[in-house]
């Protein structure tokens, strides 16, 4: 039989090339194993990214799906694969717990409304643990829909104790909607001291009408190095939105809707940058509420592009600080509603404004005159100016022409004066002198 070598050299190169490429599959499987995104959730044992899975079993009962083992592990209701519980806050504790004991780990909450009726408590060990409670998603604009909901009733919902303060373990609370019943003015949705909290699209709001007790309070010292970042939260209807006293802590996009004391309280802390803080008054009810407070020892803080929305002029001024207060705190920008005060002080020892020039919040101006001599000319700054720079820009005037000279004396809440010489001495008293000037609130 004649043999078609054309053919038998065709096949060659296809097997060769087959060959090939299985070798390549199976040294890229065996070498590079799968990496699995934050967002992925490993169910089947012993592959896990999440410690525990919790969700509603039906109506009634909540699990708590050990990632290892793949059982439900807490509960008094025997079911299919283990036990479940019809006591949310037990579900919850019990994995914290026992997270706490193996040195942290995460807990994965599947979307759905749970009714918590005791508060939670992270007690750090000596050496600390990394405790991560990670919800499926925060919803938007108040809706419970395909978002992960707590409901609790009562005076702290997570309250940290760590009895080895200089370990500073890390927690991680994301996509989570809690819904708090408060108490009173003592009750704290979030008591986040001990820790370097970490937050990510978290919602609080207070569900009972008051706008009494405090979103979420911070208290100690970072990690020297390590900064604690928190990313799109939102508090609403609290009489405090935020009291803040940690180093090191950074803010993106954190939201305060209608406090009724105090929006943002600044504490002790260093290095603290807060980047587009936002504070909505709802209405005139709440016209004392001062939505920037500064309340202890800042070191370096910096606010960038802070939001003030208000239905009416505030009682207080947007930015006002206490006896107590250190050092100062640099605002960059401001975008709010004109009719209120600003600062209750803008020596540079307290606020500094740097390019805050919406509404009727400027703190730094320039323009053009054509003055005389003893003229006052209108700044539109915010308050009165501790700096004015003068420009010459009829350098010289007359007939014969003279060199001029111009300068600021005297300043007020709304213009500066100036007076206006030829250098022989004599006063120009016709207006006639064309100037640019910048004049800033120091």
């Amino acid at each position: 039989m004649k043999i078609n070598q054309k053919q038998v050299r065709n096949s060659l190169i296809v097997a060769i090339l087959i060959a090939v490429l299985c070798a390549s599959s199976y040294y890229y499987g065996v070498s590079s194993s799968y990496v699995g995104t934050t967002s992925e959730v490993w169910v089947n044992p012993p592959f896990s990214e999440a410690s525990y899975v919790v969700g509603q079993y039906n109506s009634t009962y909540y699990y708590a799906e050990n990632c290892t083992t793949g059982k439900y592990d807490f509960g008094n209701v025997a079911v299919s694969g283990g036990y479940v519980s019809s006591n949310a806050s037990y579900v919850f504790q019990s994995c914290i717990n026992i997270l706490i004991s193996y040195r942290g780990g995460t807990i994965y909450t599947k979307n759905g409304i749970y009714t918590v009726t005791n508060g939670l408590t992270i007690t750090y060990p000596s050496g600390g643990s990394t405790i991560h409670i990670v919800g499926e998603g925060a919803g938007s604009s108040g809706a419970t829909a395909n978002a992960t909901v707590i409901i609790f009733t009562g005076d702290k919902f997570l309250d940290i104790t760590n009895n080895a303060w200089t370990s500073v373990p890390e927690l991680l609370l994301e996509n989570l909607y809690i819904r708090h019943y408060t108490k009173n003015n003592n009750s704290i949705c979030l008591d986040l001291t001990y820790c370097q909290p970490i937050l990510r699209n978290i919602r609080l709001s207070n569900i009972n009408g008051t706008r009494q007790g405090t979103a979420i309070r911070t208290g100690g010292a970072a990690c020297p190095g390590k900064t604690v970042s928190w990313y799109d939260v939102t508090v609403t209807d609290f009489g405090v939105g935020y009291y803040l006293s940690l180093d090191h802590l950074a803010l993106f996009n954190t939201v305060a809707n209608s406090p009724k004391y105090y929006g943002f309280i600044l504490g002790f802390g260093y290095f603290m940058c807060l980047y587009s803080p936002q504070v909505f008054v709802a209405n005139n009810t709440y016209t004392t509420c001062r939505p920037f407070y500064v309340n202890g020892s800042m070191d370096a803080c910096q606010i960038f592009n802070p939001s003030v929305e208000m239905w009416s002029p505030l009682t207080y001024p947007i930015f006002s600080k206490s006896g107590i207060y250190a050092d100062r705190v640099t605002i960059y920008g401001i975008d709010a509603d004109s009719g209120s005060t600003l600062s209750s002080s803008y020596a540079a020892t307290d606020f500094v404004f740097v390019g805050c020039r919406a509404y009727t919040y400027m703190t730094e101006n320039i323009g053009y005159a054509t003055v005389a001599n003893g003229e006052w000319v209108s700044h539109n700054l915010v308050t009165t100016p501790q700096c004015v720079q003068i420009t010459v820009r009829t350098y010289v005037y007359g007939s014969p022409a003279m060199p001029v000279v111009v300068s600021w004396v005297n300043t007020n809440a709304t213009m500066f004066q100036v007076t206006v010489y030829w250098t022989n001495g004599t006063a120009i008293t016709t207006d006639a002198i064309n100037i640019s000037w910048y004049a800033r609130v120091q």
